[in-house]
């Protein structure tokens, strides 16, 4: 059996294929569209502007998926519809202009959800694993590779640019201003435990991994230290040129978003003393996937 995975994130709305025949899970391919659905928020609503690019992505997506032989499809959102006050009325005209019902998805359940996608890939049985969304930002310390503690962070790397930067890349200003709100909420948080690697999903740690690679001629762009994620940032703090059109060169999507989000893993990777972070191939996606095959 095939089944279509629709994320419709903050930052991207990504289409992910399935094949699933005798508990084996392989991804046929995926699809992504840098929609930024969190710029079209304004007075706590998705505008119109916003509703409508909203459904032109589905519908395209839709078209894609009617070439393949389907046997469900699961549209979810998370912070990117989570967030604001006129969900019912986005979900009842994407459903009468494209025919999907989406789930929205609270903080807790995503977490828990992207937690058992990256399970069911990786070894690790105690640790910590960190998802740095466009909107929202989702920890979680697990033991003998069950739940432990979830601790939760309302803003991600483009809400917090929409937040706080006027430009496209951050001022030295904007980005202290930055620092300053993840203190003050993660600050507030039950963070009070270690762990030499970290587990990251998210586009911002996918980000990260991949001009890693770049920048220190990594084997893989699934394995970077605290060392290539501080060197990194101290660079784009600094606005280096060389580092900014690696990144433009990289990942030129994210050129807005990836010092946000890098703001809030520094702040992280400081906090558990991490050394080391692996990027789960699996996450969110795969966890929604596991769920409704039960």
């Amino acid at each position: 059996m095939n089944f279509g995975i629709i994320d419709i994130g903050s930052n991207t709305i990504r289409l992910n294929v399935y094949s699933c025949e005798n508990e084996e899970i392989k991804l046929i391919f995926g699809k992504k569209h840098a929609a930024g659905l969190v710029s079209y928020i304004q007075d706590g609503k998705l505008t119109d502007k916003g509703i409508k690019k909203l459904i032109n992505v589905l519908n395209s997506l839709k078209e894609i998926i009617s070439h393949v032989t389907i046997h469900k499809t699961i549209a979810f959102a998370t912070a990117s519809l989570r967030k604001i006050n006129n969900s019912v009325q986005v979900l009842e005209r994407v459903e009468e202009e494209t025919g999907f019902q989406i789930r929205i998805y609270d903080q807790e359940l995503e977490a828990r959800l992207g937690f058992e996608g990256i399970m069911w890939t990786l070894p690790y049985k105690d640790g910590i694993t960190v998802d740095i969304g466009g909107g929202s930002t989702e920890i979680i310390q697990f033991k003998n590779r069950e739940i432990y503690r979830i601790v939760n962070y309302s803003e991600g790397s483009l809400s917090l640019f929409n937040k706080y930067v006027k430009g496209i890349i951050p001022t030295g200003k904007e980005i202290k201003d930055i620092q300053n709100d993840i203190k003050d909420e993660l600050g507030k948080k039950d963070l009070d435990f270690e762990s030499k690697v970290i587990i990251g999903i998210g586009g911002t740690i996918r980000a990260i991994g991949n001009l890693s690679q770049e920048a220190f001629s990594l084997e893989d762009n699934r394995h970077f230290t605290n060392k290539n994620l501080t060197s990194l940032y101290k660079s784009l703090i600094k606005g280096d040129e060389d580092v900014v059109r690696l990144a433009l060169k990289v990942t030129p999507e994210r050129i807005h978003t990836i010092t946000p989000g890098m703001t809030i893993f520094k702040f992280l990777c400081k906090n558990f003393g991490a050394e080391e972070i692996i990027v789960s191939d699996s996450g969110l996606r795969e966890g929604v996937l596991l769920e409704n095959m039960i």
